[in-house]
């Protein structure tokens, strides 16, 4: 609703998050069910004429997601490593949290968007 008719470059991303040291009402919620979170998000974006894709890392594809259901949705992947540590397939590496960028005072995060060559 609040996209509509709204062009777009980039996909809209479904960004799941735990909340740490805090209470949350996501505390109990099983990695199944925030499966299919992503999968009801990803498919109400592809409804509305756009893109989805998943943001996500190691952890959250090791221990929460069941990925072979989630395989057939972009995804964007952060690991501060040299190389990234997934054996899955992302469009995206979110490969920095801690950099600097001339006008921002605040550390940044860095991505890489990987497009096909046509």
């Amino acid at each position: 609703e609040h996209l509509q008719g709204r062009g777009l470059d980039l996909p809209v991303v479904y960004d799941p998050e735990l909340i740490r040291d805090m209470d949350a009402r996501t505390d109990n919620v099983t990695g199944e069910q925030f499966t299919q979170n992503t999968i009801a998000f990803c498919e109400a974006i592809k409804e509305a004429g756009y893109e989805p894709m998943i943001y996500s890392n190691m952890y959250w594809e090791a221990f929460l997601f069941n990925m072979e259901e989630l395989q057939v949705y972009p995804f964007w992947y952060a690991d501060y490593e040299p190389i990234p540590q997934t054996p899955y397939n992302f469009v995206m590496w979110q490969y920095s949290e801690t950099s600097t960028v001339d006008g921002i005072t605040e550390k940044v995060d860095l991505n890489i968007l990987f497009e096909p060559i046509e």
